[in-house]
């Protein structure tokens, strides 16, 4: 983890101002959270992203805008290039130890959801040591760390994004086009219905009563509420190492 000035760089939040203004004047922020900034041992800046998920997934990360916006922005604000996003996924699943079978014996079942580690501690209590075990048991165990390296087990995955100068320079022409719309009093603005609108949509009576001449602001007064302020005060009780090396900080 990134220190600086005796402060870990965590829930780091960014406010890039983009360069031109809206018509009434007001400058454009494009703002965010990052969950984490690390380095390297060659001294090279990486994001860290916590995502939860029911199945671990890496196909969307070449082209995942919240991965480029944030290198984008990480870039800006830490004044030195960003080698790219560390998207670290946890599994909406917990490792159970190994499924336990009637004939005495720990399965080999490569579908049960269990680790190395659980499985060689079951072994090892059984067995008293893990080549005491049967064969099979042992092969399966050998078949589980193959499958586990330092950047995942199955259940937690690390994955690294990378970004170059242009993908940077790329997003930030996107981000500044999407901000020209989004600003834009005279942008055209119009439902976009589907047949997910029922389920998917907190909108949804809101745009029927719009469509049939009902009161549709008086749904949306009903069903809505302003949003709190973000709450912090969980940050009072992290604790910090005593010290830091900040030798390494680059």
């Amino acid at each position: 983890t990134l220190w600086i000035d005796g402060e870990p760089q965590v829930e780091v939040k960014f406010h890039v101002r983009l360069p031109f203004l809206a018509k009434d004047g007001h400058p454009i922020i494009y703002q965010g959270t990052i969950d984490r900034i690390c380095f390297d041992r060659f001294g090279l800046l990486w994001l860290l992203d916590y995502k939860t998920a029911k199945t671990i997934q890496t196909g969307h990360l070449e082209t995942d805008t919240q991965v480029s916006s944030y290198c984008w922005a990480g870039a800006s604000l830490f004044e030195q290039p960003i080698a790219g996003l560390i998207y670290q996924q946890h599994k909406k699943t917990l490792p159970e130890p190994p499924r336990w079978l009637q004939s005495g014996r720990f399965s080999c079942n490569k579908d049960q959801r269990t680790t190395r580690h659980l499985y060689k501690e079951g072994l090892i209590r059984l067995y008293g040591d893990v080549s005491a075990a049967p064969n099979e048991n042992i092969i399966f165990l050998n078949w589980l760390t193959e499958k586990e390296t330092e950047f995942g087990d199955g259940f937690i995955q690390r994955d690294f994004a990378k970004r170059n100068d242009h993908q940077h320079q790329a997003e930030g022409t996107k981000i500044c086009l999407e901000a020209a719309e989004m600003v834009d009093p005279d942008l055209a603005l119009y439902p976009n219905s589907t047949r997910d609108c029922s389920w998917d949509c907190t909108f949804y009576q809101a745009c029927v009563s719009m469509d049939d001449g009902s009161d549709w602001e008086f749904e949306i007064e009903n069903t809505t509420k302003k949003r709190p302020s973000q709450e912090e005060s969980w940050r009072n009780h992290l604790k910090w190492p005593e010290t830091v090396d900040l030798s390494q900080v680059q």
